[in-house]
């Protein structure tokens, strides 16, 4: 089977078709996850989905709260409003493990499911239906489940036909059924109360499970029964009937005679409150009481009166009465006797779920199903137009791939038997329309088998066991001749360029139209001399399958591989530009062979893919990859993107990344910023740093270069520096050492000659000589045009020279320089250069990207009205998938190489920052970004299968602000306050975001004072700090996510959250004054008071929690509070302090109960009083005799007395009340008693 053909007619967006609706996603990535401790970030995948058939009902079930599921045979889960609006769509691509849906039933207020898949699962949502999923496996069943019903409990039938039961632990259990009932091989089974009902389509039986009675009935040709109320109802092929448990008795003869008169082949029946309904395969539905006797109060409920083919398979009942029917044509309700579909207005749906293979032609993509061909049709931008109308056909001999080929305003389709069917797009004043089959000139087969339709160089072949046929130019109908030459038996065809590939029982063909030339197998050496299966070609490569082994060869014959995958490969398909996988069809299942890496990534999408029966793949114009299986067509975003990233962090030394350059023969990237070199194991992500301290010039590194054994590293200011790997010294090059400058901004080497681009011009370093040469602008006469030199390019005898005015081109040859004028380069900063095999020359400059000839000649200019994400080119790197690889000012750009914008990377996608300042490949399909703001990986070996969503707008993700956690919950003036936020992705993309935080200004957001990244999966949450520092009073403080709409949302409204909070003012003790000492005090403890005046402040007016007052060395704690408020201007307040003599401290502390503040007095009170008494305390006289001496000046008192207390020998002065007081403090006082 053929690759897809490029078409310029396909915009670069990718094509969406949702269920029946046309999404369109952001670029060709994917959205951030945090990876461990990598940080690993993935980016967002457009929403894709599975194309599925919503008419193939199997069952239907109505829920506790009237949502009404229907599952189908391929299509998955579908829930609906009960007036048949359709809400969403649960297949394997979100969650279930299975498409094919065989039986539903509601129990204990949740609705169940069961599938084909193997696993012996149940599937469950909630009452609500928010959202299925697999419940427990139902344990000791085998294989897949057969028949589910509901009730007080669940009822399963396993492929054995057993029974089980669900218990109250939850579980399972096996009913004791008494002796004489086999344990397995029903096939209908259903519990009401304590009865169970089991039937093996001939035979009934009734068991109680309590007394273990029970009872047989004769049920020929059963269909369905139904157990309610002491009734139970069954379908046959003749009629509907209902047998009694009470009396044992079935309806009248009358009853069911006159119900075979109303139709044939019953298959569902459904009892309910005392009524029963029955339905025909065709869709007549009858409705009676269950003991009805009368034929003639049997009720016609109405008939769907559908299509020949229409068949009824399940049936249930709205809470209103209204009859549901789950047909092969939909789900219909009988009202009234109306029958209305359930429809959704959404893109019409395609013809069958069962598609063997697809293929495209144009922008146009065709399916083939069993029985018809369909087509769904795109507009410019990628969106779907709609299904084309289905073409039947009746397929004469083996169906084999579908393939088409698009020539003029016809697509021309083979690969189902009976010769070619032509599909004409509107041209002119002709119609759209089916054309054919049209069989060839010279049929050797009965059927004309067409195995394969190609185009090359605007003719079209067709291939077939016979041989090979072109169209007639201008024949309409459609005329086809032989192609002299041409080998029978052929089996696919392809191209590369103008040759036709030919793949037969023997090898590979190639055919040259424009010559008629053959070339045997013999010739192409690269592929099997054997069977070929199928063949395709990207880009320069060429790639055949035969049995289980792919081969591949880079044209023309620059070498070949093959690669084994163990089992017989189908159809491959790979994108003819687009760098990606080979896709693979190998028995039933995908594969994704990456040939260059030898790599086979098995079923890469099984998780969403499921039980899918693969057919046939193929890759679209936009990269997308459509599988047809027997659950739809599945739709795979090959560039689905995994993005990680390193920073300071996470290991990196510094963010402001320069360089990257890969050490040859290793996994090694040496990273080069404005920090130092950090050398990357890629294999590990571990980095080992190299700076000043390892001998590095400096840590300011511009410039990486690899030579030999040797690596150079060009820095600001210390200039550049040599080192032989793995450890030699560093060896200096600047201007001491014969450099212009020691700014050394680019590096570059061609034979002996190694050229330093300076901020101040050129210098060349011939090896051979020892000799240096120095260039500038006056030097050169223009011919360099600036001195300030951005970038080098080592070219065939010459350097190419970026600098800040221009390019200049230096003739290593003839030691001359030459100013390259062109138009959108000269006086323009030239930032990055690249030379391509084809000879043309790549210049990034500040305004875009300009393209040159080999001559010079400018091939093509783009900017950013052409799609690049910023203005200047900061890097270039040609890419393994043969496009370039640009870095710019707004992130990565993907280029071909006519200078076609074909995929963006920014920030949105992953980037983890948007200037790119270097690019570098390793391995191959892994691209590594070094940016201003750290390191980021692109991978791409990954592949998913891409969301599916019935959301009547675009699948975008949607972030938004979830909650806030302040620390210090009540924070004060000066605080440092942390802000935990946490945000939310409900969606089912990955999205990065930046969230500000924002002061307030005049009632809306104004100076951002904290900034992160939030990083969230789908479904997730991703949780930052923001840190602010408090001022008092009131604040609005505004948290902004994604602040520059970056980020595409399904709601725009939701970014922004307004926190109000007061923010406490600290209390303040202000104008404290220490009065001097004075002498009203008691000094008999060598003490004084020393009074306090202060005035206590709260800007907030509250009053203190507490206030208090300490002396040093004291236990003693002073209530300061008085009575009355305390204004927020402030209170004046004082206490007297005793104070003891020395040196001392008052310590005034107060809080208003959220912040504590306190100060400090020192105090010396420099008093000493001395008495001095005579021997024995008297004198001759029996007098008391003493002296008080003090020791003047008292400093800093007021003191001018001193009171005398006598006082019993033993006394304490404590307890003393009558003091005297001396005259003057020299008095000489006795006592006489």
């Amino acid at each position: 089977m053929n690759g897809s053909r490029r078409s310029t007619g396909w915009a670069r967006a990718a094509v969406v078709v949702a269920l029946a609706l046309a999404l369109l996603g952001p670029g060709l990535g994917g959205s951030p996850t945090p990876g461990g401790d990598e940080g690993s970030r993935s980016t967002s995948s457009p929403p894709s989905l599975l194309l599925v058939d919503l008419n193939e009902t199997s069952c239907i079930a109505v829920a506790p709260d009237g949502k009404v599921f229907t599952g189908s045979d391929g299509a998955g889960l579908a829930e609906w409003t009960a007036d048949g609006a359709l809400s969403s769509v649960h297949t394997s691509v979100n969650g279930l493990p299975s498409n094919h849906i065989t039986d539903m039933a509601v129990a204990d207020g949740s609705t169940y499911a069961i599938t084909t898949s193997p696993d012996p699962r149940l599937l469950m949502t909630g009452a609500a239906g928010s959202g299925w999923g697999p419940t427990g496996q139902v344990a000791g069943a085998k294989g897949p489940l057969v028949h589910l019903r509901g009730g007080d409990q669940l009822l399963v039938l396993d492929a054995r036909g057993t029974v089980f039961v669900s218990n109250d632990a939850p579980g399972w259990e096996r009913p004791d059924l008494p002796g004489g009932i086999p344990s397995d091989g029903w096939v209908l089974a259903d519990l009401d109360s304590d009865v169970l009902a089991l039937s093996n389509g001939t035979d009934t039986v009734l068991v109680d499970m309590l007394t273990g009675d029970w009872t047989s009935l004769s049920t020929p040709s059963i269909n369905d029964l139904d157990l309610d109320g002491g009734s139970l109802a069954v379908a046959s092929d003749d009629h509907p009937d209902v047998y009694h448990l009470t009396s044992q008795s079935w309806l009248d003869a009358s009853v069911t005679a006159a119900l075979s008169q109303m139709g044939s082949e019953w298959t569902s029946v459904h009892v309910q409150d005392g009524s029963f309904r029955a339905a025909t395969i065709e869709g007549v539905v009858i409705e009676a009481s269950v003991t009805v006797s009368d034929p003639g109060d049997l009720e016609l409920e109405g008939s769907l009166n559908g299509t020949a083919d229409q068949q009824v398979a399940d049936m249930d009942v709205l809470a209103d009465g209204t009859v549901l029917l789950a047909t092969n044509y939909g789900t219909w309700a009988l009202e009234a006797g109306t029958a209305r579909p359930f429809t959704s207005d959404l893109l019409d749906m395609p013809p069958s779920n069962d598609i063997m293979s697809v293929a495209f032609a144009g922008d146009i993509m065709f399916a083939m199903s069993s029985m018809q061909l369909f087509g769904l049709t795109f507009d410019s931008t990628g969106n779907p137009n709609g299904w084309l109308e289905p073409h039947g056909y009746t397929t004469q001999g083996e169906a084999g791939p579908l393939d088409a080929a698009y020539l003029g305003a016809v697509v021309y389709l083979a690969g189902f038997g009976g010769g070619i069917s032509t599909y004409d797009t509107f041209q002119s004043s002709k119609p759209t329309r089916w054309g054919g089959p049209y069989h060839t000139v010279k049929p050797l087969t009965p059927w004309n088998n067409v195995t394969d339709v190609e185009v090359v160089e605007g003719s079209l072949f067709l291939a077939g066991p016979y041989g090979l046929d072109m169209l007639v130019p201008e024949s309409d109908p459609p005329e086809f001749e032989y192609v002299d030459g041409a080998p029978q038996g052929i089996l696919c065809l392809s191209h590369h360029g103008d040759r036709l590939l030919v793949g037969t029982e023997e090898g590979v063909w190639s055919y040259w139209p424009s010559s008629g030339k053959w070339d045997e197998p013999s010739t192409n050496s690269w592929a099997p001399q054997g069977p070929i299966s199928s063949m395709t070609s990207s880009g320069d490569y060429l790639y055949a399958t035969s049995g289980d082994t792919i081969y591949w060869e880079l044209d023309p014959g620059e070498g070949s591989e093959v690669l084994a995958v163990g089992e017989d490969i189908g159809s491959i398909a790979v994108h003819d530009i687009l760098v990606g996988p080979v896709w693979a069809v190998v028995n039933g299942r995908l594969l994704a062979i990456i040939p260059f890496v030898d790599q086979v990534v098995h079923e890469p999408c099984s998780e969403g893919l499921g039980d899918a029966l693969v057919r046939d793949v193929e890759v679209g114009p936009d990269g997308v990859g459509y599988v047809a299986t027997d659950s739809g067509i599945h739709r795979i975003g090959q560039y689905h993107s995994v993005w990680t990233s390193w920073t300071t962090s996470n290991g990196l030394s510094a963010n402001d990344i320069r360089d990257l350059a890969l050490q040859p023969g290793t996994d090694d990237i040496w990273i080069g910023a404005y920090g130092g070199v950090d050398v990357m194991d890629t294999t590990t992500s571990v980095t080992t740093r190299i700076g000043t301290e390892d001998g590095l010039p400096s840590n300011l590194v511009y410039d990486i270069l690899f030579e030999g054994d040797a690596v150079w590293v060009g820095t600001d200011v210390g200039g550049a520096a040599r080192r032989i790997l793995p450890s030699g010294d560093w060896i200096a090059y600047n201007d001491s050492t014969g450099l212009v400058a020691s700014d050394v901004q680019a590096l570059a080497r061609l034979d002996d000659l190694m050229l330093f681009g300076t901020d101040e011009g050129v210098t060349v370093l011939d090896f051979s000589s020892s000799s240096y040469e120095t260039f500038t602008v006056s030097s050169t006469g223009g011919g360099l045009p600036d001195n300030w030199v951005w970038c080098v390019l080592a070219d065939v005898e010459r350097f190419y020279v970026g600098t800040g005015q221009g390019l200049g081109m230096y003739d290593a040859t003839s030691s001359s320089w030459t100013s390259v004028d062109v138009e959108g380069v000269t006086g323009l900063g030239v930032r990055s250069l690249a030379r391509t095999d084809d000879g043309n020359l790549w210049i990034g400059t500040d305004d875009g990207l300009v393209i040159l000839s080999g001559t010079h000649q400018v091939i093509a200019n783009v900017g950013l009205d052409d799609g690049l994400p910023g203005e200047q080119i900061l890097s270039l790197m040609v890419g393994s998938d043969g496009w370039m690889w640009l870095g710019n000012s707004g992130g990565v750009a993907l280029v071909d190489m006519d200078g076609d914008v074909h995929a963006t990377f920014t920030t949105d996608d992953g980037l983890v920052h948007a200037r790119a300042e270097a690019l570098i490949e390793h391995p191959y399909g892994t691209i590594w970004v070094g940016t201003a703001g750290g390191l980021s990986k692109l991978e791409k070996a990954r592949w998913d299968l891409l969301e599916q969503t019935v959301s009547p707008r675009e699948d975008l993700p949607d972030v938004y602000v979830a909650d806030i956690i302040m620390d210090p919950d009540m924070p004060s003036a000066g605080d440092d306050v942390v802000f935990n936020v946490r945000i939310f992705n409900p969606t089912s993309l990955r999205a990065i975001a930046v969230v500000e935080l924002a002061l307030d200004e005049n009632g809306s957001p104004g100076e951002t004072v904290s900034q992160a990244i939030a990083y969230t999966e789908p479904g997730g949450s991703y949780s930052i700090e923001l840190n602010w520092t408090a001022t008092g009073g009131g604040h609005t403080l505004w948290f902004i996510v994604d602040p520059e709409n970056r980020v595409p949302e399904t709601d725009e409204g939701n970014n922004v959250v307004a926190l109000n909070l007061q923010v406490n003012h600290p209390p303040e003790l202000i104008d404290v004054v220490l009065s001097p000492t004075t002498g009203s005090g008691r000094f008999w403890n060598q003490s004084a008071y020393v009074d306090v005046l202060f005035t206590y402040r709260d800007l907030d007016g509250e009053h203190p929690d507490y206030l208090t007052g300490t002396v040093e060395g004291t236990d003693v704690v002073e209530d300061l509070i008085t009575g009355g408020s305390y204004p927020a201007t402030g209170l004046d307040g004082g206490h007297s302090f005793v104070v003891p003599m020395g040196n001392s401290t008052i310590l005034i502390e107060t809080s208003d109960g959220r912040t504590a503040v306190n100060i400090t007095i020192d105090v010396n009170i420099n008093l000493e009083i001395t008495v001095n008494g005579l021997e024995g305390g008297r004198d001759d006289e029996g007098f008391l005799r003493f002296e008080i001496e003090t020791l003047e000046p008292w400093e800093g008192t007021s003191i001018d007395q001193v009171y005398v207390l006598l006082v019993e020998p033993g006394s304490d002065p404590m307890d003393q009340d009558v003091w005297s007081t001396t005259s003057s403090i020299s008095t000489r006082l006795e006592g006489t008693e």
